[in-house]
C-alpha cells in the first residue's frame, strides 16, 4: 500500500512539477539566455499571421523560427507581469521587435539568418510569442 500511495504522489507531483524528470529547461541540455545581455539567436525568419479576434484584420509579424531551442530566465527589465525571476521554455520560435531596419529582414524572409538583440518578455496582445527580440542587427547567413 505504501508504495501506490508513493507513485500516486508522483504521478501527481510529475504532472504538476516534472518529478522524476529533468528540467526542460536544464542548462546543461538547452541553450539558456537571459533579458540582461544581447542575444545571438539563428534561424530561419518568415512572416506570421495572427489576428486578435475574429472581426481584426490580420497582423503580420515577423516570427525567428530558432534553429535550437533556448529557454530565457532571468528578471525581464520590461515584464511588469514578472517583476520575479521567471524562466520560459523551451521556446521553438522568437517574434522580432523593435525599430530594426524591415527592408533589410525582407531580404531573409525564408532564409538563414542570425538576429542580435536584447530579449523581453511579452506584455501586449500584439506579442504572439512569449519572448521577443529587440532587434538591433540582421545578417543573413549560408546554410
Amino acid at each position: 500500500m505504501r508504495f501506490l500511495i508513493h507513485i500516486s504522489i508522483c504521478a501527481t507531483a510529475l504532472f504538476i512539477t516534472g518529478c522524476g524528470q529533468t528540467d526542460p529547461c536544464d542548462c546543461d541540455t538547452i541553450t539558456c539566455a537571459t533579458f540582461t545581455e544581447d542575444q545571438t539567436l539563428a534561424g530561419e525568419i518568415s512572416i506570421d499571421s495572427f489576428k486578435l479576434n475574429e472581426q481584426s484584420t490580420p497582423y503580420q509579424p515577423y516570427i525567428l523560427k530558432l534553429d535550437q531551442n533556448i529557454c530565457v530566465t532571468g528578471t525581464d527589465q520590461f515584464g511588469p507581469q514578472a517583476p520575479e525571476a521567471t524562466t520560459y521554455g523551451p521556446l521553438t520560435k522568437i517574434q522580432l521587435a523593435g525599430n530594426f531596419d524591415r527592408t533589410q529582414v525582407l531580404d531573409t524572409i525564408g532564409r538563414q539568418a542570425s538576429v542580435k538583440g536584447q530579449l523581453f518578455a511579452q506584455f501586449s496582445q500584439w506579442h504572439v510569442t512569449p519572448v521577443l527580440i529587440d532587434v538591433t542587427d540582421v545578417s543573413s547567413r549560408l546554410k
